[in-house]
């Protein structure tokens, strides 16, 4: 049963005691017949069905929304160092490749061969591409291209390194190149040189991404809140169903998308499941353990029942038009990445601390900012629906396709309708938020509306996020 003295996020919505009740006792019948079902094969497969019914109601999945919102709480320092050393590691390789082209290091063709086939751009390639690309003698063109395999998703690694980490080795493989070519003064000021051989100084360390060391303490920490959270034991029980019903579909989209390294990891997943649920598995299975499972269910349920336990104390008032709109949910496999080509500074993080939405005593909404200043919204006002869906992931980007479905929207109908209406109403909510058309007052200088496209990849409609800046 569900320890009602830990810290919950409050849901933004509410739910009836008679709703949590009928819920909680469905769930311990279910787990119970899980626990008590004699075969592996029976087991995961009841596993599979018990994932079904937690995404196939809407109370499930906004609690589900609200667990990933509290895992993403606890990973945004992690996230916010990963962004610094990536800033730090494409400084530098923009700045040496920049001295290389000032220089003719590598020729324009060199270069223009590298950046086309590595960002897509050239398809067709010749035999004596191919062997410029694959057989180089130059240590600085392999480093170079190095780096753009690794950023444009041509190397991968199974190992699960971040892709910060490889970029910052390729960066150091660039400066190497130039160091023992004769070429030290342009790298001087990013190596850590050993003199005590003045006839040989070597290179002991770098000066690239000063970060790089706190990243690394922070991701052990966020591994291991990784490891505790509801959140990875929802995402453990969520793949089995994937792996028993939509294998197909999802290893064509990793296929497509070129991600060798979570395709090949995937396969071998679902084939540990296959030998597991079949009784041929001979060792220990690394993923499927009953014992591990029985610990999933447990930490996920758990967590549900604490997150209705809140929601049965919230009172009546809540945004009916989003608690009545169907809820997609959101997965860490589906949920779409930030482009890195948004801007990402100007943050004001002392206004984005002060930031809230919630429920007013009066009914409908307030949100509050800055020192205490506020602004309403009716309960069932569309600006309010939009403003609840930024608020649940502020000063993050939310691509516009993301928004839709959360508006309650089906996106694909829409597109196939004439003049297509509510792509039309979500755009105008967002332009009204941003142009400062509320209901009783603006939203003030400090909290806008920023929008951004990628520059490779799909555009789709747009990224939005809500940003603070000084006054």
């Amino acid at each position: 049963m569900a320890d009602n003295n830990k810290q919950i996020t409050e849901p933004p919505f509410s739910i009836s005691e008679d709703e949590r009740n009928r819920i909680v006792s469905s769930i311990e019948r279910k787990i119970q017949i899980i626990k008590d079902t004699a075969t592996n094969n029976d087991y995961f497969l009841q596993i599979g069905e018990f994932y079904k019914y937690l995404i196939g109601s809407d109370t499930m999945v906004r609690l589900i929304d609200v667990m990933f919102s509290e895992f993403r709480d606890t990973q945004a320092e992690f996230e916010k160092l990963r962004g610094q050393v990536m800033e730090e590691v494409n400084k530098v390789f923009n700045s040496l490749l920049g001295k290389i082209k000032e220089l003719t290091l590598l020729s324009d063709d060199d270069i223009a061969l590298i950046d086309g086939y590595y960002n897509g751009t050239k398809t067709n390639i010749n035999k004596e591409e191919a062997d410029r690309l694959n057989r180089n003698e130059s240590a600085l063109f392999r480093a170079v291209a190095g780096f753009y395999s690794w950023a444009r998703g041509k190397s991968q690694t199974l190992g699960g390194e971040l892709l910060e980490y490889s970029l910052l080795r390729a960066t150091e493989d660039v400066v190497n190149a130039l160091y023992n070519s004769d070429h030290k003064d342009l790298v001087q000021q990013y190596v850590q040189i050993d003199a005590s051989n003045p006839e040989k100084p070597m290179i002991v360390g770098y000066n690239i991404a000063p970060t790089e060391s706190k990243l690394r303490e922070e991701q052990t920490i966020s591994r291991t809140k990784l490891e505790a959270s509801p959140w990875l034991a929802y995402q453990r029980l969520k793949l089995v169903p994937l792996c028993l019903y939509d294998y197909a579909e999802f290893k064509a989209k990793l296929s497509k998308e070129d991600k060798l390294a979570d395709y090949m990891n995937f396969t071998g997943t679902m084939g540990e499941l296959s030998e597991v649920m079949a009784g041929r598995r001979t060792h220990e299975a690394h993923y499927f353990r009953r014992e591990l499972y029985n610990s999933y269910l447990q930490r996920v349920t758990d967590k549900l029942i604490d997150l209705m336990d809140a929601a049965s104390r919230i009172p009546k008032g809540t945004l009916k038009n989003v608690d009545d709109a169907p809820s997609k949910e959101i997965s860490l496999i589906d949920m779409p990445e930030r482009p890195k080509q948004l801007p990402n500074n100007d943050v004001n993080s002392e206004l984005c601390a002060k930031y809230s939405f919630k429920p007013s005593d009066t009914g409908g909404y307030i949100l509050r900012y800055g020192n205490n200043d506020t602004v309403s919204f009716g309960e069932n006002d569309d600006l309010a629906r939009m403003m609840q869906i930024f608020s649940t992931y502020p000063e993050q980007w939310i691509d516009f396709k993301t928004i839709f479905h959360y508006m309650g929207f089906d996106y694909e109908r829409d597109l196939k309708t004439k003049n297509k209406p509510l792509h039309k109403l979500v755009r105008r909510i967002i332009a009204d938020i941003r142009d400062k058309k509320l209901n009783e007052k603006s939203l003030g200088d400090m909290i806008v509306i920023q929008s951004g496209k990628v520059e490779h990849g799909p555009v789709g409609e747009g990224w939005y996020r809500l940003h603070f800046e000084a006054p």
